[in-house]
C-alpha cells in the first residue's frame, strides 16, 4: 500500500492516521507535540470535549453526523478510550427567542437536522421539568463526553498497534515531510493536519487561519448530565458562554469563551470568576458534596479558519500531493471522523489518479 506522512498528532492528525492505517497504508506521524504534552501550541488536549453540533446543515453538519455513531460505539465498547455516554441539556433562554428565530444555532432548534441522528432526542417544555424560570425550553439528547487526554493516548496507541511510526519534530516547511517517512522513501502523499500552525507552515501559510481563544476550568465536581445555555446573563460579555461537560472520572470542564484573534495563553482570573459564578448560580448542586475543587484553569487556541475548515487535495510543485485537513475551530472532536474520512478519500484519489 501507499507510504503516507501525516503532519500533526492532534485529534485530526491521529484520527486521519488511524483511518489510513485501517486501510493498510504505511503511515508515519510527524509532530512537534504528541499526547501527554501540554503546550499552547498543542490545541487538542485543552478541549472539553463533547458532541454538540452547532451547524445548521451542510457539509459541516455531515462531518458531525458521521462522527456521532462512531464515538457512541467507542463509549459502549471501548471504555479505555475515555468516552462517556451522557445526556446533554441545551437551555434556550426566553430572552433569546427573538434572535434565535433569525439565526438559530442547531443546538437550540426545536426541529434540528440531528434529531434522528442522536439517541433520546426530546424537546422539554413541561415547566415541572425546567428548573430555571428564564428558560423557555430544553433540547435534550444522548451525547458523549470525551476525556481528551485519555482519548488522544488511545488514538495514538491504536495507531501504533497498526504499525504507525512517530517522528517527534517540528516541520517548518511542507516539503520537509518528503524526507521523514520511516521507510526512507519519499511518501506518496502528505496529509497536513497542522491545525492553527497551518498559518505559519512553509509552503502552506494559510492566512485564513486564526485563533479562537477558549478558557475553561477543570474541577473535581460533577452533574449527572452536561449543560449549555443559549447565552450568558451579561450583555457585555457576548464572547462568553456557560457550558459544563461531565467526564467519566467525575471531573468536569466548565467554560467558557470564544475570543477570535486572541493569542493570549494566560488564564484571565476575572473570566475564571465569571465562569464559576455562572455555573454555581445555575447549578448550586455542583457543591452538594463540598466546595468547588479546582484542578486547573486551562487556555487553548481553537484553530479557526475564515470560510470554514479546509479538507482538500492539492498538488504542490516540488512537494507532490498534499491532502489538507485542518481548521475545525471548536468542532475538532465531534467532526473528527467525518473530516478524516473525507481526507482519506482524497488520499485515495491522489493514489489512483497520479496525473491530476
Amino acid at each position: 500500500m501507499a507510504k503516507i506522512v501525516v503532519i500533526g498528532a492532534g485529534v485530526a492528525g491521529l484520527t486521519t492516521a488511524l483511518q489510513l492505517l485501517r486501510k493498510g497504508h504505511e503511515v508515519t506521524i510527524v509532530s512537534e507535540f504528541t499526547p501527554g504534552d501540554l503546550s499552547i501550541g498543542y490545541t487538542s488536549p485543552w478541549a472539553g470535549a463533547n458532541w454538540l453540533t452547532f451547524y445548521d446543515g451542510g457539509k459541516l453538519a455531515d462531518y458531525d453526523a458521521v462522527s456521532y455513531p462512531i464515538l457512541r460505539e467507542l463509549a459502549r465498547s471501548s471504555p479505555e478510550a475515555g468516552i462517556r455516554l451522557i445526556s446533554q441539556r441545551s437551555h434556550v433562554l426566553k430572552r433569546d427567542l427573538p434572535k434565535l428565530e433569525v439565526a438559530m444555532s442547531a443546538i437550540c432548534q426545536r426541529n434540528p437536522w440531528f434529531k434522528n441522528t442522536v439517541d433520546s432526542f426530546e424537546i422539554i417544555e413541561d415547566r415541572s421539568r425546567i428548573v430555571h424560570d428564564d428558560v423557555a425550553y430544553l433540547v435534550e439528547f444522548r451525547s458523549v463526553c470525551i476525556h481528551t487526554g485519555v482519548y488522544l493516548n488511545w488514538l495514538m496507541s491504536q495507531c501504533l498497534s497498526l504499525g504507525a511510526t512517530v517522528v517527534k519534530r517540528r516541520v517548518n516547511h511542507i516539503k520537509d515531510a518528503n524526507l521523514l517517512h520511516s521507510s526512507g522513501s519519499r511518501p506518496d502523499v502528505i496529509v497536513n493536519c497542522s491545525g492553527l500552525f497551518a498559518r505559519f507552515l512553509g509552503g502552506v501559510e494559510d492566512k485564513k487561519m486564526y485563533p479562537i481563544r477558549g478558557q475553561v476550568v477543570l474541577v473535581r465536581n460533577s452533574l449527572p448530565f452536561m449543560a449549555s445555555f443559549s447565552s450568558t446573563p451579561e450583555k457585555e460579555n457576548e464572547d462568553e458562554a456557560l457550558y459544563i461537560m461531565t467526564r467519566f472520572d467525575g471531573t468536569s470542564i466548565i467554560g467558557g469563551c470564544f475570543q477570535p484573534n486572541n493569542w493570549s495563553s494566560e488564564p484571565d482570573p476575572s473570566l475564571t470568576h465569571r465562569i464559576l459564578s455562572r455555573a454555581l448560580d445555575r447549578f448550586p448542586e455542583l457543591t452538594k458534596d463540598g466546595p468547588l475543587d479546582i484542578v486547573r484553569e486551562c487556555v487553548g487556541h481553537r484553530p479557526g479558519r475564515e470560510g470554514g475548515p479546509r479538507v482538500e487535495l492539492e498538488k504542490i510543485p516540488g512537494v507532490g500531493f498534499v491532502v489538507h485537513n485542518y481548521g475545525a475551530a471548536g468542532a475538532g472532536y465531534q467532526s473528527s471522523y467525518g473530516m478524516a474520512d473525507e481526507a482519506v478519500s482524497y488520499v485515495e484519489r491522489a493514489l489512483t489518479r497520479p496525473n491530476l
